[in-house]
């Protein structure tokens, strides 16, 4: 692991443990071994890391993801891989997720400024690859007809929302394989033609 990345890793550990602001530089240098100007070398501020975390975060996501949609036996199929990637992935990066959906800080999601235009052009390519996904299941007939861009930014609130509230309610909240098992079912449902919902599954 190179020293930009054990940076990133104390950062992760660190803020997911005690919070981004109640985590000093000094404090993430220490754990990273590194003396705390590597830290700016790299990142400028505090804000950069986190803005790095998030940047990564999506960056990975979609990388995994378009490959696996193009797998898919049809559009359906399509939309069900991205709802059990999201489940794996969050999983599998649980530190990330609880630090940035707990300390994200809010002016970065804003498209004003250069950090929240370089989100924005990410979140707008994850809805866009699920639009595509939703308008070839209505070309090859796994999906009823409906309004690709509306409905995948409701599924992708589902999900982030999801996300969210599980972080909040830690383990008040139901199991990760009921939550996956019950939103491919809504989803099935809500989007099958016909034909595919008399098969139980595309």
């Amino acid at each position: 692991m190179d020293r930009k990345q054990a940076i990133l890793q104390a950062a992760i550990d660190l803020f997911a443990e005690h919070g981004f602001n109640s985590t000093s530089t000094a404090a993430v240098a220490k754990k990273a071994g590194v003396a705390e100007g590597l830290i700016f070398h790299y990142f400028k501020t505090k804000k950069k890391i986190i803005t790095h975390i998030l940047h990564r975060m999506i960056d990975d996501y979609m990388q995994e993801i378009v490959p696996l949609t193009q797998k898919a036996s049809n559009g359906l199929g399509a939309i069900e891989t991205i709802i059990r990637h999201h489940f794996r992935f969050s999983q599998h990066r649980q530190k990330e997720f609880v630090v940035l959906v707990r300390d994200l800080p809010s002016e970065l999601m804003h498209a004003t400024n250069a950090d929240g235009q370089a989100l924005s052009e990410r979140q707008g390519a994850y809805l866009a690859l699920m639009e595509n996904c939703i308008e070839r299941g209505m070309h090859d007939g796994s999906i009823k007809a409906t309004q690709a861009p509306e409905t995948a930014f409701i599924i992708h609130g589902m999900l982030d929302g999801m996300c969210r509230l599980t972080v909040k309610l830690g383990s008040r909240a139901p199991q990760t394989e009921q939550l996956e098992a019950q939103v491919i079912d809504f989803c099935r449902r809500s989007l099958a033609a016909e034909k595919q919902e008399s098969r139980g599954k595309p």
